[in-house]
């Protein structure tokens, strides 16, 4: 965390550092040294959980969001100010890489820097930011969040115990009414038609289908590439999807059989 903070704090003009749950080391200690300020909120097992108690704390409207492992690259650092002074977009994304064997892969983008007038958001696990309509104009720059841990994410053990109690949240939160969902900038809110239909039929379209898409999509990158990483990457976010709505499933039987999701 300590390296996220460091990389951002001489270009914002406040960090607000959320702790998921009570710190048992010195994490706030340090941020608090950099004139940070620090929350410990309600664990919930992932950062999106925390966004919108940050949203309402920050004082000015552009945001930059970190996790705790990431850092600004100094390209982006640099250019932070020219990007909100005389902004282009209301929302920018920009790179966040993988590793894998000393070697970085710049192929996904997130909104990360954004306006939050300019954009709704509901607390869901892997959800992330809208626009809050058709007036908010979205760019992607080629600028790079850096990500680099200390682990190997797609290591099966390592997968199942992080992968887990994502799923079982993301989960929790597909069978949930939507009305109960904490919202941002919007009060109402209904899942995709893609995202219903995977609900309604968890084991074809949700476990099934959700796997055969993301495997399409790693061949193809495969191929296009011509590097395994991207059919490696797909397939682990296959199993993800294949996690999710196999609880769902279950959820939906003991629902079924003994009129609750417990």
């Amino acid at each position: 965390m300590e390296r996220a903070i460091k990389s951002a704090v001489d270009y914002v003009d406040e960090i607000i550092v959320i702790h998921d749950g009570p710190c048992v080391d010195r994490s706030l200690e340090i941020a608090s040294k950099y004139g940070c300020i620090v929350r410990e909120s309600t664990r919930q097992g992932n950062c999106e959980a925390h966004l919108i108690e940050g949203l309402n704390a920050a004082k000015n409207d552009w945001i930059l969001k970190l996790d705790g492992d990431e850092y600004l690259s100094k390209e982006l650092a640099e250019s932070l100010y020219s990007l909100t002074s005389r902004p282009s977009a209301d929302i920018y994304e920009f790179s966040i890489p993988t590793r894998e064997n000393g070697k970085k892969y710049t192929f996904l983008y997130f909104p990360r820097l954004y306006r939050k007038s300019k954009i709704k958001y509901i607390n869901v696990i892997h959800q992330y930011t809208d626009p809050i309509d058709r007036s908010a104009t979205i760019k992607r720059r080629d600028f790079v969040i850096e990500h680099d841990p200390k682990y190997d994410n797609f290591e099966i053990k390592r997968f199942i115990k992080k992968q887990t109690p994502w799923a079982k949240s993301h989960a929790q939160k597909l069978l949930s009414d939507t009305a109960s969902l904490e919202m941002y900038n919007t009060n109402t809110f209904d899942w995709p038609l893609r995202t219903r239909l995977r609900i309604m039929f968890p084991l074809i379209l949700g476990m099934l289908g959700s796997f055969l898409y993301h495997i399409t999509v790693g061949i193809k990158n495969t191929v296009k590439y011509k590097d395994f990483y991207f059919l490696k990457h797909s397939f682990f976010t296959g199993i993800y999807f294949v996690m999710v709505f196999f609880i769902v499933f279950i959820r939906k039987l003991k629902r079924l059989l003994w009129g609750t999701y417990e």
